[in-house]
Order: C-alpha cells, then sequence, then structure tokens
C-alpha cells in the first residue's frame, strides 16, 4: 500500500534522488547512468542508463525527466538508444504506481509488470517490470 501523500508523478525531488544513486552506481560502462542533454544548449534534460541496484533481482534501467522536459519524446529515444546499444543484456524496471507515463515507455518497448515490489535504494514500494 502506498503512503496516502505519494507522488502523484515523479518530482525534480525524486530526479535528485535517482542521480544521487546514479553517482554511487557500481555498474558503468557502456551502458551505466548517463545524462539526457538538448544537442544544441547542452542543457540537461534528465538521465537514462541501467544500473547495479543492491536488493534488486536483475540490474535496473533507471530513466527520469525534468519536468519542464516532460512530453517531448526525449525518454523514448534515450531508451531506445540504450536499448538498442545492450543487445542481450537482461534487466528491469521499477516504477512508482502512479507513474503512468513511464508505464507507457516500458509497455512501448515490450516490458510487462512482474510484481510489487519495495526498493531497496529509493525506500518506496512500486511495480517491477522485466
Amino acid at each position: 500500500m502506498l503512503p496516502a501523500n505519494a507522488p502523484s508523478s515523479p518530482s525534480d525531488e525524486l530526479y535528485r534522488r535517482r542521480a544521487a544513486e546514479f553517482a554511487r552506481a557500481s555498474t558503468r560502462g557502456p551502458w551505466g547512468p548517463r545524462l539526457i542533454r538538448l544537442k544544441q544548449s547542452g542543457e540537461i534534460v534528465g538521465s537514462c542508463g541501467v544500473i547495479n541496484t543492491p536488493g534488486l533481482p536483475l540490474p535496473e534501467l533507471s530513466f527520469c525527466i525534468l519536468v519542464k522536459h516532460r512530453k517531448q519524446g526525449y525518454c523514448v529515444e534515450a531508451v531506445k538508444l540504450l536499448l538498442d546499444s545492450l543487445h542481450s543484456l537482461r534487466f528491469g524496471a521499477f516504477v512508482d504506481p502512479q507513474n503512468t507515463i513511464s508505464m507507457r515507455v516500458l509497455d512501448k518497448f515490450g516490458f510487462a509488470k512482474i510484481s510489487s515490489l519495495l526498493h531497496p535504494a529509493l525506500g518506496s514500494f512500486g511495480f517491477w517490470y522485466e
């Protein structure tokens, strides 16, 4: 059960928490956490990558777009580029139950909801996709 004050969508605060988690992530390499930037200005739009989060069943696909840059296709573009480079790596994704936008992104790429779980690094309940 989610707390009554659970956000209706990811906030910039959640983005900052995820960015801090990315910074601590032990998984690097070509598919590790990367910032998403606008080509012309270099402004940071969000982040996308696969990280190893202790306590999760698989490496975790994680993406987050800052509020002012949402609904412009940046997330789908970043996830597609990442998936195209991963080929045979198996991983999952954690999603806040009220984050329907991220669920649609995962659905678009063929992920399926597997279970509900407590994210060990974030301390919140959500859905696990594979």
